[in-house]
């Protein structure tokens, strides 16, 4: 004798007893990384927080986030099924279903993207610019020393530092530069530098810079107020527009974040506002070139589309649009 078995009754809360309480819908492939996001880790680092980034990753994964909701919907019907229960109006409940699953997903793919992302050289400002004609070498060495918390009568680095002074081309912001992770750069702790140090002068308005290294050096710790700077982020970076050289040049100058004693010497950068007005600047030039415009000032040639050559002194390029000049 047969003897049909009466499917239940499915409710909404029926349902929701058989969901769970989180969901991890982003997997993020090893491959994935934030390596083309440079500017706006940069913004990130200016703002404190990669609150700038929330929207990105939504759109990144919109499609695996709806795969895997609707993933998980299919297995939550079949356990709805193995436990007797009607699925003839699951529909009218699925759309419900589906934002509660999406509501309760606990995934935060942002670390693991940014620990996929490769390393690259970071310059530390300390907030000192060198001018390219100098009154005095010898008190902007003592400036720097003062800076490094080198005692003036310590002669021991003068020599490195005065080589770095007298190779400094068009002048340039004074800082060091390192290869740290980057959640460290939204640490608004103390920071010291150890180990082999890469002093460098740079000029990102042209181009230009040279570097010394102090070795079995320790500076003091320092509060740079948001003064770091993503190198490749510059147009004209040091490492590789400027000198070519490989991304992990400085990894011998390592940082440290930890909580200095009562006795460790600690500096507060003051906020450079010359860099940070120079990324800021350089965001605008974007904005403006991707609306199909041009930018007068803007020293970018890519971003000027209608540019002619003068063959007449001064020689030089023209952009007909925006009247920017380049003189050869």
């Amino acid at each position: 004798m047969n003897v049909q078995t009466q499917l239940k009754e499915l409710s909404l809360e029926i349902i929701k007893d058989n969901l769970q309480e989180s969901y991890n819908l982003i997997y993020v492939d090893y491959k994935d990384n934030l390596d083309e996001q440079m500017d706006e880790m940069q913004n990130s680092i200016i703002n404190g927080n990669f609150d700038n980034f929330d929207e990105k990753i939504d759109n990144w994964y919109w499609d695996s986030v709806n795969d895997s909701i609707n993933e998980e919907i299919y297995e939550l019907k079949k356990q709805l099924k193995n436990n007797g229960y009607s699925l003839d109006n699951f529909e009218d409940f699925e759309d419900v279903v589906y934002d509660i699953i999406c509501g309760r997903d606990n995934s935060n793919p942002l670390p693991t993207l940014i620990k996929n992302t490769s390393k690259t050289p970071i310059f530390f400002s300390l907030n000192m610019y060198i001018d390219e004609d100098l009154d005095s070498i010898k008190r902007t060495l003592n400036k720097i020393k003062k800076i490094l918390n080198i005692p003036f009568n310590n002669k021991e680095y003068d020599k490195d530092i005065l080589y770095l002074l007298n190779n400094r081309c068009y002048g340039g912001h004074l800082g060091i530069f390192a290869i740290p992770d980057y959640e460290d750069l939204l640490m608004n702790k103390p920071m010291k530098f150890s180990g082999d140090i890469r002093l460098a002068i740079v000029n990102y308005d042209n181009g230009s810079g040279w570097h010394t290294i102090l070795e079995n050096f320790e500076t003091p710790y320092y509060i740079f107020n948001k003064n770091i700077f993503i190198d490749e982020t510059f147009k004209y970076n040091f490492s590789f527009a400027v000198c070519d050289m490989y991304s992990d040049w400085c990894k011998d100058c390592e940082l440290i974040i930890d909580q200095p004693k009562e006795t460790d010497k600690i500096i507060n950068i003051k906020p450079n506002e010359r860099l940070v007005s120079f990324i800021k600047n350089n965001a605008e030039y974007d904005k403006i070139f991707k609306e199909g415009r041009c930018s007068f000032g803007d020293m970018n040639i890519k971003r000027h589309r209608n540019v002619e050559y003068i063959n007449e002194y001064p020689c030089g390029s023209r952009c007909k649009d925006c009247g920017t000049f380049w003189i050869d």
